[in-house]
């Protein structure tokens, strides 16, 4: 009998994606949240991040974080870090020998117990979270990429169901420091393959694009609460020059904010730790959100002078009122005179 060579495509790429990959594996699921009000360290040591993968010597433009708890429950390993006002928790569990939907399940494990985890901390609704599958103990990953892309592919998608028969750019997940290490990014998963598994580095690039693309969120949802439609609206004379206060006072807050973010991690150039984490602001439309940020900015601005022009005009009217009634007070008390 025939089969159909669509079908028989589905078969072979679900049938690759099934097989198990026979090494070390670590599942490392981490979620980035703000803190609402920022956590004294007490007696944690801030300490810097020390990137081995790096050339030339970045350290002074990394963040300092500091360690708040960390410990194992149950089947899992956890740390909960701090950067400045940020806290990342990082939840992660030993593996071995899994296919892609098993380690897809695992993934789900350890998200449906993560709030376990957040407990005590009080943040922000907004958070961000990755999760990332490292892979150790083999001697080719380009070899090994070309071999399971598909259950590769799966992994960065969290796709149960069988992946498109052509997988576009695939390459373009890709990034490579040395010929023993691969790392795949997506939004929210991604995939690593050291030969020596010397995950850390990677890791914590992907922690600091995720930091950025948080306070960018919580920056943009701030911006929309001060501009808000109904509140201008209700605006009358009296309360424009309170509501222009909180408008320039909030503007000047968020702009020095924005450059605060924008400024924190200025990594640029060819080298590795600069590519993973323009890569991975690329991924998440760090760019897009930034703009979204600016032009917010800037309508904020012109909230502020419409205002303005607005108490002005008021101030103008009320003083050529006022001088009409002093010219008909002065007729009045002439003719009262007379």
């Amino acid at each position: 009998n025939s089969v159909c060579p669509k079908s028989a495509f589905a078969v072979r790429t679900y049938f690759h994606s099934q097989k198990v990959l026979n090494m070390k594996t670590r599942i490392i699921y981490f979620i980035a949240a703000q803190l609402k009000q920022e956590k004294p360290n007490g007696s944690k040591k801030a300490v810097a991040i020390d990137i081995k993968k790096k050339a030339p010597d970045y350290e002074e433009y990394f963040p300092r974080y500091s360690v708040l708890k960390t410990g194992d429950e149950d089947s899992f390993n956890f740390v909960v870090k701090k950067f400045e006002k940020n806290i990342v928790v990082e939840i992660s569990k030993n593996l071995e020998g899994m296919s892609a939907d098993k380690l897809i399940e695992a993934k789900e494990e350890i998200i449906s117990v993560k709030d376990r985890f957040l407990k005590g901390f009080d943040v922000h609704s907004f958070m961000e979270d990755c999760t990332v599958y490292c892979f150790s103990g083999h001697d080719n990953p380009d070899e090994l990429a070309k071999k399971r892309k598909y259950f590769i592919f799966k992994l960065l998608k969290s796709q149960k169901e069988p992946v498109p028969d052509k997988i576009a750019d695939f390459d373009k997940y890709a990034l490579q420091y040395s010929k023993d290490d691969m790392i795949f990014v997506d939004w929210d998963n991604a995939v690593i393959f050291d030969k020596d598994g010397d995950f850390e580095d990677d890791i914590s690039i992907l922690e600091l694009a995720n930091i950025r693309l948080l306070n960018l969120r919580i920056i943009e949802r701030s911006l929309n609460d001060v501009a808000n439609p109904q509140t201008l609206k209700k605006a009358n004379f009296f309360s424009m020059r309170r509501l222009m206060r909180e408008i320039y006072s909030k503007r000047m807050e968020m702009v020095s904010s924005y450059e605060a973010i924008e400024n924190s991690l200025p990594l640029f150039g060819d080298w590795y730790t600069a590519k993973l984490y323009n890569r991975m602001c690329e991924v998440l439309h760090v760019k897009d959100w930034s703009d979204r940020i600016n032009e917010k900015l800037d309508n904020l601005e012109d909230v502020y002078e419409l205002l303005n022009n607005r108490t002005t005009n008021g101030y103008m009217i009320i003083l050529e009122a006022s001088i009409v009634a002093l010219i008909i007070l002065e007729i009045v008390i002439n003719f009262v005179i007379k």
